[in-house]
């Protein structure tokens, strides 16, 4: 009887447990199903293990084609690809490498992980395409106005040199002042 008793407590705990394990599951499905980045996790033989939407989308993988297939054979992405290769030398560092997929800029952060003996690969992909577009514009910007202010500046040191060491003679230093003036 107490046989009786004590499987049938343990099976409500085991039930307990696997009611808690799933709903854990659910929420960390829901959680990477709807994360604006992509996520993949490749095993050591870099066959995808699980990828979000949002990387299958941005890696230009067939939808449901991905499971337990080879990253390699995914994906023609040259530059991601050898980003992975780089991320299994060294020192296990991430990899952090910045992929222009047609009009997008995806940063990759790309971490080989060991969990009991197991390695795979952990790879985040971010889109960063309006930092790299914005980071652009300011660099433009930047070049137009350091050229802009450039163009005056020449022709105010021109002009005050000359009068200064005497090129310019004093009765035409009148009309190279205003012209300075009006550049200022």
């Amino acid at each position: 009887r107490t046989d009786h008793k004590a499987l049938k407590r343990e099976k409500q705990e085991l039930t307990a447990i696997r009611r808690e394990l799933c709903h854990e599951r659910d929420i960390i499905g829901l959680i990477q199903e709807h994360m604006v980045e992509g996520i993949l996790i490749l095993d050591d033989s870099d066959k995808i293990q699980l990828a979000n939407r949002t990387a299958v989308a941005q890696l230009r993988i067939a939808d449901g084609e991905w499971e337990n297939k080879s990253i390699f054979i995914l994906t023609d992405n040259q530059d991601f690809l050898q980003a992975l290769r780089q991320s299994k030398t060294g020192q296990n560092p991430p990899v952090r490498h910045l992929l222009k997929l047609e009009e997008k800029y995806i940063r990759a952060y790309i971490h080989r992980v060991e969990m009991g003996g197991i390695f795979g690969t952990i790879v985040l992909l971010v889109d960063v395409t309006y930092s790299v577009k914005a980071e652009k514009m300011r660099q433009e910007f930047t070049a137009n106005v350091s050229h802009e202010l450039k163009t005056p500046m020449t022709t105010i040191a021109g002009y005050t040199d000359g009068i200064l060491d005497g090129t310019i003679p004093p009765e035409r230093q009148s009309h190279y002042l205003h012209i300075v003036s009006d550049e200022v």
